[in-house]
């Protein structure tokens, strides 16, 4: 599926002409010289002078030893939550090299879809504390291609022990932190200067003391030991390093409240979550920011929107919605991904891009890859190429609107809607020789009517952008009255962009 319009038909939105006032001139009616301006002006940049929170966790390091293991289904006691589920064997693999052949290809791909940095996940290899030669050479290439390609390096270094980090618990007489510690600063020599962020790890809880609480359970006070610990180190090495918190699951929110009434915000740089709901992430912004301003906001995944034409399916049986068809995914996935834009969240990685390896011929399901947007196919001759589906362009549009987060300002103009959307919002963007608005609109309720007024008439030749191919704008009809430009609208749950430019002087 690699037609960027595929299933555009499925998104266009009707839109009314009001014959009460005069109608505004439209894109596809300028010449050509001036359409190419106004797409010159408003442009998007290169990878290396955006930045936005767009990401993917970088589950995929191809190193020597690298494997995939599609036989998780078959020993419950892997996957905590996944526990009494059996399943099928999908079969494992193992690189018996190094293929920055292949690392280059994502990191491409990654490049083309928008995104700001990748979220690499490092963790010990076999869950050993010593770094091969082979990983050292692949990591260093990772870096390389990193910078080749303008993306830069998010961090989630993982932790050893799984979700319960016992080896890692200062209250264990055995535990390997002065290990980690030296682990922890071997790689931030291997990234010094390179990094976004750290996030130490994924998903503990931590537990308010009591006289029967389990010693091996942490605690606010009990992470904090540790954090500062690992923090140090990596600052260290590399003193410009921002590092943060784990990653709190998405029903846990209250460990990150914990840790910031326990004096976390004078140690961490950042607070972090995972969550599959935009519309819930507003509250965790607003109380994050209450108690400790200034803190960014990291994740090691959101989104999470599961598309039932993903078969086969690993692990089989995901408590997710499953959405039916591919143009309903990638609509999801857009809203997801702009709404966290929306709320200057430092990064938000999709969780998660891939759905399957395809090797020669044969299908290997990415673990919870039902929320991928792309496939990794290798052929007979060893080599690797992206297999696109259509939620990859929804999201290329998103972060090829949506970027540059500090240089999008709410419109200093009232932009309202009746009756108003679930979501509506409105900014100005300065671009080189004028400024364009730009407006996002969908509504969770369904279908609906709606007159959007603009007070300020100096914006021009209204334009929407195809959801699966952000070069393709569609004449959007307006209308002009002195200090004011209004459009009528049909709305519904499909995120609805639509572009103005400054009048042409």
């Amino acid at each position: 599926m690699n037609n960027p319009t595929l299933c555009s038909v499925l998104l266009l939105p009707v839109l009314a002409i009001n014959a009460a006032a005069d109608v505004g001139p439209s894109f596809s009616s300028l010449p050509v010289d001036l359409r190419q301006q106004i797409r010159d002006m408003v442009e998007t940049p290169s990878a290396h002078d955006r930045t936005g929170c767009y990401s993917t966790p970088m589950y995929y390091g191809m190193f020597k030893g690298f494997d995939y293991q599609g036989d998780m289904d078959k020993d419950p006691d892997k996957r905590h939550y996944q526990k009494g589920t059996i399943g099928p064997d999908y079969g494992t693999w193992r690189l018996d090299r190094n293929r920055l052949d292949w690392q280059e290809v994502m990191i491409r791909d990654w490049a083309e879809l928008g995104l700001n940095n990748t979220h690499l996940n490092i963790y010990p290899v076999e869950d050993s504390l010593e770094l091969s030669d082979s990983y050292r050479v692949w990591l260093a290439g990772f870096v390389r291609l990193s910078q080749k390609y303008g993306l830069k390096i998010g961090v989630r270094l993982d932790h050893l022990g799984a979700y319960e980090a016992w080896p890692m618990n200062p209250d264990n007489p055995e535990n390997v932190i002065d290990q980690y510690l030296a682990y922890a600063r071997q790689i931030a020599s291997l990234l010094k200067g390179q990094t976004a962020y750290y996030v130490l790890g994924d998903e503990l809880t931590l537990h308010e003391t009591t006289p029967d609480l389990d010693v091996k359970l942490w605690t606010a006070e009990k992470y904090l030991r540790y954090f500062k610990r690992v923090s140090a180190a990596i600052k260290q090495v590399d003193p410009q390093a921002k590092v943060a918190m784990f990653a709190a699951s998405s029903g846990e929110w209250f460990n990150i409240l914990h840790l910031l009434k326990s004096g976390y915000a004078e140690v961490g740089d950042g607070v972090a979550i995972n969550h599959y709901s935009y519309q819930a992430a507003p509250k965790f912004f607003a109380e994050a920011a209450a108690l400790a301003p200034g803190l960014m906001f990291l994740s090691n995944g959101v989104g999470y929107v599961s598309t039932a034409t993903a078969e086969p399916r690993f692990p089989q049986n995901d408590p997710y919605y499953r959405h039916g068809t591919e143009a309903s995914q990638a609509t999801t996935i857009a809203k997801n991904m702009f709404a966290w834009w929306d709320l200057g969240a430092d990064t938000a990685p999709y969780y998660i891009t891939l759905r399957n390896w395809e090797i020669r011929g044969k299908v290997y399901p990415r673990w919870f890859g039902f929320f991928g947007v792309e496939d990794y196919v290798i052929d007979d001759h060893d080599r690797l190429t992206v297999r696109r589906y259509p939620g990859w362009y929804a999201f290329q549009t998103i972060t090829h609107t949506f970027y540059n987060r500090d240089q999008f300002r709410t419109a200093p103009f009232k932009v309202s809607a009746d009756p108003a959307p679930s979501m509506m919002r409105a900014y100005v963007h300065d671009v080189p020789g004028g400024s364009e608005l730009v407006m996002m609109l969908w509504n969770d309720g369904g279908p609906m009517k709606t007159k959007v007024n603009v007070a300020d008439d100096k914006y021009r030749y209204a334009v929407r952008p195809d959801l699966f191919n952000y070069r393709a704008w569609t004449d959007v009809p307006y209308h002009l009255e002195t200090g004011t430009l209004t459009m009528d609208l049909s709305l519904d749950t499909n995120p609805l962009i639509i572009r103005l430019v400054e009048k042409h002087k």
